[in-house]
């Protein structure tokens, strides 16, 4: 997710904080870091309508970037391996494992799928092509990151971080001013 700062609006920053040490930096600083962390929570918020995934476990995935006085980059990354379909609510049936990961859909069902303990001893959904002993395959869901990339989800958010972040910028800068004005 990015968020464009216009060199006009950081010329009038400095403008606005003449004199003060480090006072356009720290101004920029506070406000994209405030910013990224509204648009954590937005973020998650908007993936859980569409997953059927707990919050604890969406925001698993999703950090922040903070921005500093010497790199004015923040941002939201969302990363992690494909969630399991345990994660999702699986449920065991004498034909398969029936699971619904994305809220708009319907429960479907995986013939030949059975839920049992993995390696690492959590629950997983495993998967064999027929009804003979063939290899087994975990199987997965969507990744939290590929629907956070749809157009769907992400220009909303975009929007509303090109909307926040002007209003954080003049928020610091007022807080700036209180303090050493």
């Amino acid at each position: 997710m990015n968020v464009n700062i216009d060199k006009a609006d950081i010329a009038s920053v400095k403008k606005m904080l003449t004199g003060i040490k480090n006072g356009t930096p720290k101004a920029l600083t506070q406000a994209l870091n405030k910013t990224t962390k509204t648009m954590k929570t937005q973020i998650k918020a908007r993936l859980g309508n569409e997953l059927n995934l707990t919050a604890a476990r969406i925001e698993k995935d999703l950090r922040i970037i903070k921005a500093s006085y010497n790199n004015l980059n923040g941002g939201v990354v969302a990363s992690g391996q494909p969630v399991g379909l345990t994660q999702f609510k699986a449920t065991q049936t004498k034909k398969g494992v029936k699971v619904k990961t994305k809220k708009a859909g319907t429960k479907k069902l995986i013939k030949h799928a059975f839920i049992q303990h993995g390696r690492n001893q959590n629950l997983h959904v495993f998967w064999r092509k027929g009804k003979e002993r063939y290899e087994i395959h975990a199987k997965h869901g969507p990744r939290i990151e590929d629907i956070l990339a749809s157009p769907k989800v992400l220009e909303p958010i975009q929007i509303q971080a090109a909307h926040i972040f002007p209003q954080n910028v003049l928020k610091a800068v007022d807080d700036i001013l209180k303090r050493f004005g």
